[in-house]
């Protein structure tokens, strides 16, 4: 949660007198404890929290070198939106990639193609020297993949959106909840996402 006060993302949440949960808090609460696993932790549940399109994801994306959280990217070239700037949820930025990871508060329905593609234009208008994966976490209504055609300043790139679960990710965060070394943080993750 300490990503989305530092984000200011948590004024709808405090509306009223009592805390209303939204998808900004979700996504500080379950990735701001997260980020504090080793690498190829952290990037073993997120891939694994994806459907059948974690075959296209590589098995290992390094050393993350730093996470961002709700980056915004001004007046960018192309982006198809009411708002002047597109704002990816969590940014994981290593030598080789960007994996942009998309979050929605639930299961079921939410994600949207236009969002996927201005927020690929974005982060590649800005650095085209490094691949980039996407995760779509929540709001998918199948955990299947998907190609899109997305238009860049070099012409047109395919890229795969690979869906992830909520419920997905809950089952790879049990998993550490048997190692002495990450129950204690895998209990936070649990507690916030209850």
């Amino acid at each position: 949660m300490l990503q989305a006060l530092l984000h200011s993302k948590l004024k709808a949440s405090f509306d009223n007198p009592s805390f209303r949960p939204s998808e900004d808090t979700l996504t500080s609460s379950v990735f701001g404890i997260l980020q504090y696993l080793p690498d190829d932790t952290l990037w073993q549940i997120v891939r694994n929290s994806c459907g059948e399109g974690k075959q296209f994801l590589p098995e290992t994306i390094g050393e993350i070198e730093y996470i961002d959280f709700w980056p915004r990217y001004c007046d960018v070239e192309g982006i198809i939106n009411k708002r002047s700037y597109v704002e990816p949820d969590v940014l994981l930025v290593t030598e080789k990639y960007y994996v942009i990871i998309e979050a929605k508060k639930y299961d079921g329905g939410g994600q949207y193609l236009t969002q996927w593609k201005n927020e690929i234009r974005a982060v590649n208008n800005e650095d085209d020297t490094k691949e980039i994966l996407f995760v779509a976490m929540g709001g998918n209504s199948t955990l299947l993949h998907e190609k899109i055609p997305v238009e860049l300043k070099k012409g047109v790139k395919t890229y795969i959106i690979n869906r992830g679960s909520w419920f997905n990710l809950l089952n790879e965060i049990q998993k550490l909840e048997r190692n002495k070394e990450t129950k204690r943080l895998a209990n936070d993750v649990i507690q916030a996402m209850n």
